[in-house]
């Protein structure tokens, strides 16, 4: 009996910089390859939120070498990556319409 298996080994690198009595870093950085669900497959990510200058720089790259987004833009135009998250889907807006119209289960 033979077993053979491959084993893939990723790396990355996360940072950020703060000045002394700031709450939040005015720069944060990340690179290296990162697991997309939607295909299965590693890309290699540099993104920069760069708060001193006003700057939102992210770069993915697929396996095959291909670009596959590549984005610089005043930081005030980007919406943080989560406003997809944050609306509620129609079962969530349905759950939340029957609480206001039933209080406490009544």
């Amino acid at each position: 009996m033979e077993i053979n298996d491959t084993l893939g080994v990723h790396d990355g690198i996360r940072y950020m910089v703060k000045s002394k009595g700031e709450k939040r870093p005015y720069i944060e950085a990340r690179s290296g390859a990162d697991l997309f669900e939607d295909t299965g497959e590693f890309r290699e990510i540099t993104q920069v939120v760069d708060r001193r200058n006003g700057r939102y720089i992210k770069r993915v790259v697929g396996t095959d070498g291909e670009i596959v987004k590549d984005v610089d833009l005043p930081l005030r135009h980007h919406d943080g990556g989560s406003a997809q998250r944050r609306q509620p889907s129609a079962a969530d807006s349905a759950a939340t319409d029957d609480q206001d119209n039933n209080p406490a289960g009544q």
